[in-house]
């Protein structure tokens, strides 16, 4: 379970990122694949953002993704609303699986079998 989640949410990410790069261009817009990594960066930074605003003061799922949308807008303005809401969708599960807990390793206490 534990490589299913991330796998899978990586999987999604990389269809999303495509279906996102289709709209981009139906809209005459064209991001260079560096220009598109920032972007998912600056998103992916603004999830973490939210997320730690709701350990500070419990928020609603809502309330987290406006926080993460408005801060992608704030430090991207040249896109919209719909795209950055899109985006973060998009990179929500990239950020759960990077804030997941790990599993423990059990301790060793110094054997090397």
């Amino acid at each position: 379970m534990h490589l299913v989640l991330p796998t899978l949410a990586t999987a999604i990410a990389g269809y999303v990122v495509a279906l996102l790069a289709k709209q981009l261009q139906r809209a005459g817009i064209q991001l260079t694949d560096a220009q598109d990594e920032r972007l998912r960066a600056i998103v992916r930074d603004a999830i973490r953002y939210a997320e730690e605003q709701a350990r500070r003061n419990p928020l609603t799922g809502s309330e987290k993704r406006a926080i993460a949308v408005n801060q992608s807008v704030a430090r991207v303005p040249s896109i919209s609303v719909d795209t950055a809401e899109r985006v973060v969708d998009q990179q929500l599960p990239v950020v759960r699986a990077e804030l997941a807990p790990k599993p423990s390793t059990p301790a060793t206490f110094g054997r090397t079998n």
